[in-house]
């Protein structure tokens, strides 16, 4: 049910995180396991290991880590687009629950995070709408199927979607 077209974006999303992932992965390998012979090697542990006693770097360094920092390139300059969604506590009419147990099924989903007009939506597209007191910077968020946020405010469908019925 893809648009046409969207797996021609699949390398030039994915390729930056991969190179990403082996830049970090090559740094961990000379920190857990260094070489006798390289003792600068030892010596940039001993400086990390001071700056992961500063709260700021620690989240920081967690965050690289463990790929929550991750935000692919979307073609948006909105800075929330690319980036995971945050696991929100939210009130829906089906009572409270969080993004992570909207997303369980594997589907996109539109999350209306205020009153606004409805907008006619495909069926591979759980719509939540959600009220109280969620801290997000956006009203309508579209969030795909792995976590992360596709589009916001006016749900780019049609990148992302065959076509809304």
């Amino acid at each position: 049910t893809a648009a046409p077209g969207l797996l021609d974006t699949y390398h030039a999303e994915r390729h930056p995180v991969a190179a990403h992932v082996l830049t970090l992965t090559k740094a961990q390998r000379l920190l857990v396991a260094p070489r006798e012979e390289n003792h600068d090697a030892f010596a940039l542990r001993e400086v990390l290991t001071g700056l992961l006693q500063v709260p700021e770097a620690n989240r920081y360094l967690a965050g690289v880590m463990s790929g929550v920092d991750i935000r692919y390139g979307l073609g948006s300059d909105e800075p929330l687009v690319g980036q995971r969604m945050p696991d929100l506590d939210l009130r829906t009419a089906d009572g409270p629950t969080r993004v992570s147990a909207l997303l369980h099924k594997g589907n996109w989903l539109l999350l209306d995070l205020a009153d606004l007009p409805p907008v006619a939506l495909p069926p591979q597209v759980h719509h939540v709408i959600a009220s109280g007191s969620v801290e997000f910077a956006a009203d309508r968020v579209l969030v795909r199927p792995d976590g992360y946020i596709a589009s916001i405010e006016s749900p780019d469908l049609t990148r992302w979607l065959v076509s809304a019925p």
